[in-house]
């Protein structure tokens, strides 16, 4: 199960004081009626209070079937599923599609925005009141990546890091490109590929991206929640230096600008 696997691999990344709350939190699924949702630009398709509840129908219509076509764009998507059928395929790669919202979810748990009595922890009193918004979704987006190799490992997820490593680089791509600038989904996208792009771990050319790399992508994945535990526990920290690290670490580069522009463009096109 994936919420277990992920909870029990948290001390791979020294935060296993979050075990608990995260093995504890309630998870369910339900069907949206009408538009829901804070954000201007699309229906919302979960949310991770009081319970983790996906909007099934919402996150199948805005994400899920969209899913395979945008693996297609990455160049290692044929070699890592060639062993599979094309109908088995489209199925697993829906699967992940739905699995990295949650995934998303759960994140939320781990130094939490706020109580569950909807008071501000004290971290994110600090980090102040927009940038606390940012950094709670930059967190959420980026602290799972981590443990995808170890939750495989306790098979608390199906297929291969590789299979993995592809599907969170071209969701941080798309994410990208629906939300926008400005938007705290945005940040978290944007905070995920800097560093993969500057290292050249993932590069864009010939209309295609490419992961040259897997292994590092998952040691950059650690060491971007090794920032964001630091940023945490920083009892220094307030909103004016919230928002240089937020300025150094989440203003995107050029060829990860490019990147996005290009997914974007081409899955607006289909």
């Amino acid at each position: 199960k994936p919420q277990t696997a992920k909870a029990e691999s948290l001390s791979e990344i020294g935060i296993k004081e979050f075990k608990e709350p995260l093995l504890r939190r309630q998870i369910a699924s339900g069907i949206a009626v009408g538009s829901y949702g804070v954000n201007l630009k699309m229906n919302a398709y979960a949310q991770e209070r009081p319970a983790i509840l996906l909007y099934y129908d919402k996150q199948v219509q805005s994400e899920d079937r969209q899913f395979p076509s945008l693996m297609t764009i990455a160049d290692n998507t044929d070699h890592i599923f060639k062993d599979m059928p094309e109908n088995a395929q489209r199925q697993h790669m829906e699967r992940m599609s739905r699995m990295l919202t949650m995934l998303h979810e759960y994140g939320h748990d781990i130094f939490p925005h706020k109580t569950d009595e909807s008071v501000l922890t004290e971290a994110y009193k600090r980090f102040g009141g927009h940038e606390a918004t940012i950094i709670d979704e930059i967190k959420a987006e980026n602290y799972y990546r981590a443990l995808i190799p170890k939750m495989i490992e306790k098979s608390g997820l199906p297929g291969t890091k590789e299979q993995w490593g592809t599907g969170i680089v071209m969701a941080s791509l798309k994410m990208a490109h629906d939300m926008g600038a400005g938007d705290p989904y945005y940040y978290g996208a944007i905070y995920s590929l800097n560093r993969l792009f500057e290292e050249g771990v993932v590069t864009f050319s010939e209309g295609k991206i490419h992961i040259n790399d897997f292994e590092r992508l998952y040691g950059i994945c650690k060491e971007n929640t090794q920032m964001l535990t630091d940023l945490h526990k920083n009892k220094n920290i307030t909103a004016n230096k919230t928002k240089a690290w937020i300025k150094k670490n989440c203003t995107t580069s050029a060829e990860v600008a490019k990147a996005i522009t290009f997914v974007g463009k081409l899955m607006n096109s289909r």
